[in-house]
């Protein structure tokens, strides 16, 4: 038996030798060039995609890439042929032939890179990548643009990063790490920023949050999308859970663009989830100094000072709101929440007074006090009411209890009514 498993072992380790010994670049060269002679460029794309599936020195052969970067270049010709004499033309099979010559001319040249044993680097391949890359440029730069128009986003995501790889591989930069605030120079053409913006609708509209944070600091250099493209970028940081960069993106485009409200009602929220009231609160003051005409600004200003128990400067804030929108029922409804607080508080207060030191002065000014903060609560939940009919929860309860202090029976009787109905 343990003869039987030796042989098993031995037998296994020869076919995996054998199978590392099948990579014959020799023999595989000179197939390739016997195709190429032939004009058969899909065979060679096909014997190379073998070769690079099965072995792991053909996925390290610049001379490979450079190969393939050929055949693909000679069979975007061909099917540029069929579309000048609109023979059956394929335009996206031709983009595609386009994209594996950037592609493989940039990994070719990637490995030519590496330097040898000696430390030279020879980059026996870039005379040709380089006039491959010039022959194709245009229609590089403008595959981007024909995709996006098609809705084939995932393509306009994908030509876009290529066309933006090989601008820094011309300047000589060959990592793709762009920082908003350090954009290589080959990148700050209006050109670059514009594709870019394709590329982060796209991604958005995709899904593809990782993609859409990589392009979006080439993308904001656009001055008249910059806030969108911003908008977007926080919203990615928020779906992919980096909470940390959600927020600071956030606070960074607020100070920025204080007057768009994506911006403001996000970050506000973030404080809220933290249970951080102290800077919801002064982020809902200094948004509605930099925006005093925004009803949505002081309304949330409103609320934070509610939450804060602050109820004299939220009765401010949501007056201000029904200044700037006098059919304000949200706003109507919320003061008149505040009155009734101060109302039951009074209440409670006047009750003490009773029980405790009674005094006719005090006990007079407290009902009074008491009655004007009811009046004002009643006011303000009819004119809830008025303005928005249909949502009861904005104003029923509230004005019940209203009527009833103030000893409203017939209003109260005819309230009562809209229920039993």
């Amino acid at each position: 038996m343990k003869m039987l498993l030796s042989l098993v072992l031995l037998l296994n380790i020869f076919v995996l030798k054998a199978q590392d010994s099948d990579y014959n670049r020799k023999a595989l060269l000179k197939e390739l060039r016997s195709y190429i002679k032939d004009d058969k460029y899909s065979e060679v794309n096909a014997r190379i995609k073998s070769a690079m599936s099965k072995f792991t020195e053909a996925k390290s052969d610049a001379e490979l890439y450079n190969i393939w970067m050929n055949a693909n270049y000679n069979l975007a010709l061909a099917e540029n042929r069929k579309i000048y004499l609109s023979n059956n033309p394929d335009t996206v099979k031709y983009m595609d032939y386009i994209y594996e010559v950037f592609a493989d001319g940039l990994k070719c040249d990637s490995i030519s890179r590496i330097p040898d044993d000696k430390g030279r680097v020879k980059r026996k391949f870039y005379k040709n990548i380089n006039e491959k890359f010039s022959f194709f440029a245009t229609n590089l730069e403008n595959a981007g643009k024909f995709f996006y128009t098609k809705r084939d986003y995932q393509r306009t995501c994908k030509f876009v990063e290529l066309y933006i790889k090989t601008e820094l591989w011309k300047s000589g930069v060959y990592t793709f790490d762009c920082k908003e605030d350090s954009i290589p120079e080959a990148l700050l053409d209006a050109n670059a920023s514009r594709l870019a913006i394709l590329a982060v609708m796209s991604a958005y509209a995709t899904e593809d949050y990782k993609t859409l944070l990589k392009m979006y600091p080439i993308a904001v250099r656009d001055s008249l999308r910059q806030a969108l493209v911003l908008e977007f970028a926080c919203k990615s940081y928020n779906q992919i859970g980096d909470k940390a960069s959600y927020l600071n993106l956030l606070n960074k485009c607020f100070l920025k663009y204080p007057d768009k409200e994506y911006f403001f009602a996000s970050l506000i929220k973030c404080y809220n989830d933290e249970g951080d009231t102290a800077n919801a609160l002064n982020l809902a003051r200094e948004a509605v100094r930099l925006n005093p005409a925004n009803r949505n600004y002081w309304f949330v200003k409103g609320t934070e000072e509610q939450i804060c128990q602050l109820e004299d400067s939220a009765i401010v804030s949501y007056s201000n709101a029904i200044k700037i929108k006098n059919d304000d029922a949200e706003s109507y409804s919320c003061l008149a929440d505040v009155y009734l607080k101060k109302a039951r508080e009074e209440d409670k207060r006047l009750t003490r007074l009773f029980a405790d030191s009674f005094s006719k002065n005090d006990y007079l000014e407290s009902q009074g006090r008491l009655k004007s903060l009811y009046v004002m609560a009643c006011q303000n939940y009819e004119s809830a009411r008025r303005y928005s009919s249909d949502k009861m929860d904005l104003w029923f309860d509230g004005l019940k209890e209203c009527y009833y202090k103030l000893n409203k029976g017939h209003e109260l009787k005819l309230l009562e009514n809209i229920i039993s109905k």
